[in-house]
């Protein structure tokens, strides 16, 4: 158990120094985004960001949120209960093959939080792929969008005409606000929900434009056109962007996995060479120096390889 204590240490002033880092960018990014928004006059268009229920004041009431919202904007049809269910299972699994196969209670311990962050990781990559799929869909919807108010149909008709013949999974979204219309929700509450589940800023302006349309009037079908072009040209530099990077980005992902990956080989396969580092205090900082700084530049490529659009 002694032998355990300076390796749990590691650990704990690893994450502690990778929520820091987080939080910092995180805050940076923030920032960047609100100055923007100010220079722009986004701000005096309170639409335009819908608003969201009042944050919890309580940490752990704040993670319950941010989890459900990440089971929620994956676009699977999964509950918090079996996503949660799937993360104890794995866990236990890697946990209990890493005890049967070496006996280690730290290779244990990285097995059990493997099994609990792998899950975490694969409901963010599918948030971001299923927001890069409808963000791709979202040009022909409000064109579609556009042509049935050109066809005499009103604004809840028209949605009701894409949630019928668009492309899943925008059309269930739009499904599911023309339910909540149907149920006696106002069309723009709906639509807001929509964009809080989205967090798409087209989509934000369209809720924008349909929502001042209700209440000062105007031609929406030109609206849509416009908001539809635009969104379209942003994808279009996205896709170009991507693929101009897409070799930087493959080999920045390639350098950054590739400590991490001899790390967990030495531990499995080699176990004597990870324990010259874990057995003296130089050891012990030079790992956690390692992972922070590690965590570091992961960071700032991404922050690097991010753009505006």
């Amino acid at each position: 158990m002694r032998d355990l204590l300076p390796i749990l240490a590691v650990f704990a002033a690893v994450a502690a120094a990778a929520f820091l880092v987080f939080a910092i960018i995180r805050g940076i990014f923030d920032a960047g985004a609100r100055r923007r928004r100010r220079a722009l006059g986004d701000e005096d268009i309170s639409l335009l960001a819908p608003p969201e229920p009042a944050a919890p004041k309580n940490p752990m009431q704040r993670i319950d949120r941010s989890f459900e919202r990440l089971v929620t904007e994956t676009g699977w049809d999964i509950t918090v209960s079996q996503a949660l269910g799937a993360m104890a299972l794995l866990a236990a699994i890697l946990g209990g093959a890493a005890f049967l196969l070496r006996g280690d209670f730290a290779l244990t311990a990285l097995g059990v939080l493997a099994g609990v962050l792998i899950p975490v990781a694969v409901l963010a990559v599918r948030r971001i792929q299923y927001r890069w799929q409808v963000q791709d869909q979202l040009p022909d919807a409000f064109f579609l969008l556009s042509r049935s108010l050109r066809a005499g149909l009103n604004a809840e008709q028209s949605m009701a005409t894409v949630a019928t013949y668009g492309t899943q999974p925008l059309s269930g979204e739009f499904k599911r606000v023309v339910d909540q219309t149907e149920l006696g929700l106002s069309v723009p509450a709906a639509l807001q929900g929509m964009a809080r589940r989205l967090n798409l800023e087209d989509f934000n302006i369209l809720v924008t434009a349909m929502t001042l349309h209700r209440s000062v009037g105007g031609n929406l079908a030109n609206l849509c056109d416009r908001v539809a072009t635009s969104t379209r040209d942003r994808n279009q530099f996205r896709g170009y962007f991507r693929a101009a990077t897409a070799l930087a980005r493959i080999t920045g992902f390639a350098i950054a996995a590739a400590p991490i990956l001899l790390v967990i080989g030495y531990a499995i396969w080699q176990p004597d060479f990870i324990e010259r580092f874990t057995t003296s205090s130089m050891g012990l900082r030079m790992l956690a120096m390692a992972a922070i700084l590690e965590i570091v530049g992961i960071i700032w490529m991404i922050s690097l390889l991010r753009t505006e659009y």
